[in-house]
């Protein structure tokens, strides 16, 4: 097959994870499906250091630059800049399955349903009700698979939540009724434990009982803590930080090999 450009353009938002964006690169490479069928799209989103020798390492790869805060004005200015006919998103810290690629190309169907939303909301759900009530139906693919880390700590956990929570109330602000929800969601998340620690006595995946008493505690201590947020959100303002560096002093940096 001669193809006069690639086929998937790949979109990459990135934001001081230096070591993490080499492994996903090097994933990338390692992909199945042909290098000549996908290109690959960097973009920075206000890094103390920009990424260039690590990009620099991987040919084919572009790195652009968006100051706008957020993983959705990343991912639209990298998309606006593609020459595929497909777009594929994935995380910084993530890492693709070497037949990623290969296995979208074979099922995905994919829609030009707008652009990302900003940092405010989780970009990604949103997105995906504007294409459920465009009439877009989503289909769960086993074997496009993706690699993340895990969360070191449980201060790292409540950070992801706490930037979720917000997001979620923003979504939720100004709908009939949005209050008397949220409180009952809030009560609801934290006597879930109670229900879910069955699952990780009865779970096959996780061995031993002090292991499974290990994760327990740390789902009463999450759930517990999101609850909390959540209610203590209620008298806040909506507005999600992000970052607040700007790109000045680049040249100054070292990317770690």
């Amino acid at each position: 097959m001669t193809l006069k450009g690639p086929l998937i353009s790949i979109v990459i938002p990135h934001r001081d994870q230096p070591e993490a964006l080499e492994a996903c690169l090097s994933g990338l490479d390692a992909q199945s499906l042909a290098r000549s069928f996908f290109e690959i799209i960097v973009v920075d989103n206000g890094s103390v250091c920009l990424p260039d020798d690590i990009v620099a390492r991987h040919p084919g790869t572009r790195l652009m630059q968006e100051l706008q805060p957020g993983p959705g004005p990343a991912r639209n200015l990298g998309a606006s800049n593609a020459t595929g006919d497909v777009l594929a998103f994935i995380d910084a810290d993530c890492r693709a399955h070497p037949d990623w690629l290969r296995n979208a190309l074979q099922t995905l169907c994919l829609s030009k349903e707008g652009t990302f939303a900003g940092i405010q909301v989780a970009e990604d759900i949103e997105w995906g009700q504007r294409a459920l009530s465009a009439g877009f139906t989503f289909r769960y693919i086993p074997e496009m698979i993706v690699f993340h880390p895990a969360r070191r700590s449980l201060h790292e956990l409540y950070a992801k939540w706490d930037r979720h929570t917000q997001h979620f109330l923003n979504m939720a602000r100004g709908k009939p009724g949005w209050k008397i929800r949220w409180i009952v969601r809030a009560l609801a998340v934290l006597g879930s434990p109670i229900v879910d620690s069955g699952k990780v006595l009865s779970s096959d995946r996780i061995q031993g009982a002090s292991t499974r008493l290990k994760a327990i505690l740390v789902l009463f201590a999450i759930r517990t803590h999101r609850a909390r947020k959540m209610l203590s959100l209620l008298s806040r303002s909506g507005t999600v930080a992000w970052n607040q560096r700007t790109a000045a002093s680049h040249s100054s940096c070292t990317i770690p090999r």
